[in-house]
């Protein structure tokens, strides 16, 4: 409240149902707005745990802030080992191009940029050898969207 007076209708706010209802074996206060316009959200979050109500709760905050930054600027960065491995390339070849001994410097900081999508290769059950072969030939072919399906086991366009 931005003023020490009685708050006005429009600061309180109002709901349609205020109601007492038995969650589990705990009494709670159920606040309900059922109208479509309402900019407010409530999320009750149980576990058997402290411990495992805190991770949920952490869960459910990074999705709110992640869902608010994709509204803010709906720019994205392609995921499953694309961007690394198309960064990886732009940098080896930067480095076939640097003259004495930079050239192997810039080259294996080349090479560690591919430990992403060999690690999600190799977690998924994947030979990384064979996937980072496969997303080296796609990216070659024009495709830098393309990263590690580990459901498939094959590339996939990581922005799809």
């Amino acid at each position: 409240l931005p003023k020490l007076q009685p708050p006005t209708i429009d600061e309180i706010g109002n709901c349609d149902v205020v109601k007492v209802e038995e969650i589990g074996s705990t009494r709670c206060i159920i606040f309900k707005q059922e109208q479509e316009g309402s900019r407010v959200a409530t999320i009750v979050v149980r576990g058997s745990t402290t411990n495992m109500q805190e991770d949920v709760e952490r869960c459910v905050d990074d999705a709110v802030h992640n869902y608010r930054g994709m509204s803010r600027d709906p720019r994205f960065v392609a995921g499953a080992g694309a961007s690394e491995i198309e960064v990886a390339r732009f940098v080896d070849k930067m480095g076939e191009k640097a003259p004495g001994l930079d050239q192997y410097a810039i080259r294996k900081f080349a090479e560690a940029l591919q430990i992403i999508p060999r690690v999600l290769s190799q977690n998924s059950g994947q030979d990384p050898g064979v996937m980072l072969s496969n997303l080296m030939a796609a990216h070659e072919g024009n495709n830098p969207y393309v990263g590690v399906d580990i459901d498939e086991g094959t590339v996939c366009n990581a922005m799809d």
